[in-house]
This record gives C-alpha cells, sequence and structure tokens, in this order.
C-alpha cells in the first residue's frame, strides 16, 4: 500500500473515531441535561407545590385572623358603646348625687341651725331649771326645817305633855317630814349632776366608821321590823380615799331599799371587802327580801322607775334612790351593781378604786356607834365573786362561827 492511501484512511479512521466518540458524548450530554432538566423539573414542580400550600396556610392563618380581629372589633365596639351608656348613666348618677348633696348640705344647715336653737333653748331651760330647783328647794326647806323643828319640841314635850295620839301624830309629822326633806335632797343632787355642777370632795375615810354611820341611819326603822343588821369588815381595808358623804349616801340609799324590802324578821348586811390584785374595794348591801326578777335588772337604775306597783303603794318612795346611788358612786370612777334571787334576797355591789397608799394603817381616830357588832372577814373564808344572796348569808354564818363571839347584832337597837 502507498503512503498517502494509507494517511487517508488513518485521517479517515481518526475521523470516524472522533465522530463516534463525539456523538457519544452529545448522547451522554443530551441524557445528562435531560436528567437534570426532568430533576429540575421535579423540583420546581414541588416548589410550586409548596408554594400553594404555603400560600393556602397563609390565607387560612389570614382568614382565620381577619375574623379573629373582626369579632375583636365587634367586641370592641359593643364595649365602647356600653362605656359610653356607663358613663352616661354615671353622668346623671352624678347630677343625682349632686343635686342630693346641695339638699342635704342645706338640709344639714337648716338642722344645725335648728339645733343650735335648740341648744340655746335647752341650756336657757336647764339654767332655768336649776334657778327654779334652787330657789324651790331654799323656799321648801326653810318652812320644812320649822316644821321639823317644831316637831322635835313636840317630841321632847318642851311645850307639855302629849298623849298617845297626839305623839303619834307628831312623830308621823316628822318622819313625813324627814322624807320630804330627803326627796327634796335627792332632786336637788339630781340637778346638779345632770347639770355638771356636781363636785365630789375626796379625801381619806375610814371605812369601819363609814358603814356603821351609814348603818346607824337604817338602825330604828331596821329595829321596827325586827330586822337583824350585821357589818363585816376586811381587816385589810383601812381607808379609802372617796366622798364620805356622797358614798354614805349611795349606802344609806341601798340600806333604806333592803330595809324597806326587808319582811319582818329578816337580815340584812353590809360586808367590805379589798382586792388588793384589783386595786378595788367592793361594798356589799345584801338582804333576805322579795328579791327582784332578771327581767326588771337591766332597769333598776334608771330614775323614777318603780317595778312593782303593788310595792309602790305599799312602800313609799319615787325611784331616784338608786338612780342617784349609781352616779354618786359612777362620779368617784367606780361601778355598782346588782344580783337578786326572787323571794331569797338581793345583794348591791359598790366597786370603788381603792389605791395602795390607802391600803396603809392611818393614825386616825375611828369613830364608832358601839350598838353596831362587826365581825373581821377571817382570811381563810373567802367570799365568792359571783355569790348569791343565799350564799351570803351563809358566808357571814361561817364567818362569824370562825371568829370569838360578837356582840349580839339585836344590841344594834
Amino acid at each position: 500500500m502507498n503512503a498517502p492511501a494509507d494517511e487517508a484512511w488513518s485521517v479517515f479512521g481518526v475521523g470516524l473515531l472522533l465522530s463516534v466518540v463525539i456523538s457519544i458524548s452529545l448522547q451522554q450530554i443530551r441524557q445528562i441535561t435531560y436528567t437534570r432538566l426532568h430533576e429540575l423539573a421535579f423540583l420546581n414542580k414541588a416548589k410550586e407545590q409548596h408554594l400553594l400550600q404555603a400560600q393556602s396556610l397563609l390565607e387560612e392563618r389570614v382568614n382565620r385572623r381577619t375574623q379573629e380581629l373582626a369579632l375583636l372589633n365587634f367586641e370592641l365596639q359593643d364595649e365602647v358603646m356600653r362605656r359610653h351608656q356607663v358613663e352616661e348613666q354615671l353622668k346623671q348618677e352624678e347630677l343625682v348625687l349632686k343635686e342630693e348633696r346641695n339638699n342635704l348640705e342645706e338640709e344639714v344647715i337648716k338642722r344645725t341651725a335648728a339645733l343650735s336653737n335648740a341648744n340655746i333653748q335647752l341650756k336657757q331651760a336647764m339654767n332655768m331649771r336649776d334657778a327654779f330647783v334652787a330657789n324651790m328647794s331654799h323656799e321648801l326647806r326653810t318652812p320644812l326645817n320649822s316644821i321639823l323643828g317644831n316637831a322635835e319640841i313636840l317630841q321632847e314635850t318642851l311645850y307639855g305633855p302629849l298623849n298617845s295620839r297626839q305623839l303619834r301624830a307628831v312623830n308621823r309629822i316628822e318622819s313625813s317630814g324627814r322624807h320630804l326633806l330627803s326627796l327634796i335632797s335627792d332632786i336637788l343632787d339630781v340637778s346638779k349632776i345632770e347639770s355638771g355642777k356636781f363636785q365630789v370632795q375626796l379625801a381619806p375615810v375610814n371605812i369601819s366608821a363609814l358603814c356603821r354611820s351609814s348603818l346607824s341611819m337604817v338602825k330604828v326603822n331596821a329595829n321596827s321590823k325586827q330586822i337583824d343588821l350585821s357589818l363585816v369588815l376586811d381587816p385589810e381595808v383601812k381607808m379609802v380615799i372617796l366622798d364620805s358623804r356622797r358614798i354614805k349616801q349611795a349606802i344609806v340609799n341601798l340600806l333604806s331599799n333592803a330595809v324597806k324590802f326587808t319582811p319582818a324578821g329578816g337580815r340584812v348586811g353590809l360586808i367590805v371587802r379589798g382586792q388588793p390584785a384589783k386595786q378595788q374595794v367592793r361594798i356589799i348591801v345584801w338582804d333576805t327580801g322579795v328579791g327582784i326578777a332578771e327581767k326588771h335588772l337591766q332597769k333598776l337604775f334608771e330614775p323614777f322607775i318603780q317595778l312593782d306597783s303593788s310595792l309602790a303603794k305599799e312602800h313609799e318612795g319615787t325611784g331616784l334612790g338608786l338612780s342617784l346611788a349609781r352616779q354618786l358612786v359612777e362620779l368617784h370612777n367606780g361601778s355598782i351593781g346588782v344580783k337578786s334571787q326572787l323571794g331569797k334576797g338581793s345583794l348591791f355591789v359598790i366597786t370603788l378604786p381603792w389605791a395602795p397608799a390607802t391600803r396603809i394603817n392611818f393614825d386616825t381616830p375611828q369613830t364608832r356607834n358601839d350598838d353596831i357588832s362587826a365581825e373581821t372577814t377571817p382570811t381563810s373564808n373567802t367570799l365568792p365573786i359571783d355569790a348569791e344572796p343565799s350564799e351570803i348569808i351563809e358566808w357571814v354564818k361561817l364567818s362569824a362561827n370562825s371568829l370569838s363571839p360578837p356582840e349580839p347584832l339585836e344590841n344594834a337597837g
């Protein structure tokens, strides 16, 4: 073979080989390109579906939020309307309240003026009453003292002897005069207390002498009814700071009531008991009288109260005594209480301040009514604070039995 032909065939072979290689490469490129395009198309389709789903979810959320906003907007508008209604209502109520306040202020001004006028009139009336009471007290006491003085002269037969009927008449005059004088004094004291012009004169007082003197004031009436009087003292209580005249007045009022409402042959007593822990002293007036129903105890110390009209007719009285006693005790920063058993008796307890300085033994002479016997409370026999009237009687008996025999109590007359 010749060289040119070989070269030609070589060139042809190389060209054919290149052609085959290029054809195969193009086919592979087409295959790769198709595969890539197919993958891209799949990815684009997946993205498109994802975008559609996302768009659908977004639209759903937007719609839901739109509905929620619409609902909230509706509720807000409703709330705004209600707020406006409430504001209008509040404005109306404020106007009403303002009008009522103005009316109330006018009423207060009127009432204040009326009250001021009433206070002025009341003060004038009280001044007139005080002047009237003071004047009447003087006008009544002057002739009454003359009546009592002449009655005493007649009793002492200074104008000559009296027969029994005349003497009884004079005694009734003297007794009625004393009662009227006591009533006038009570009314005057109540008037002074209510007007704030009443003052107590405090001083150390021998409690034993005070009690004996108080008992001596009722011994005549007690003896006339064969009523047994007794006095029990606490050895620790010597002196108490008080107004002796006013506390004696309160004690005598209680003792007089006790004697008055105790049947013949009964017992009336006075007990003094100190309470050092409480810095108090208790003065107890007890009796074995008719007693008081529990329903009446609350109003017992009200003025002009007569609990039993039948007893009021039987026993003279105005109902001022207990009220006055309470006020006199309260002027000493004390208190007065009562316990009673119907048909068995009553006890009244006066509680007064008892400062430590007054618990010493003052070197003060003790006036004594020797016809009033006294017992000293033994320290081993303590009186219960909440004792009943019947327990008081037993306690007095036990106290007497545990001491040396006292003088007979009937010697009180």
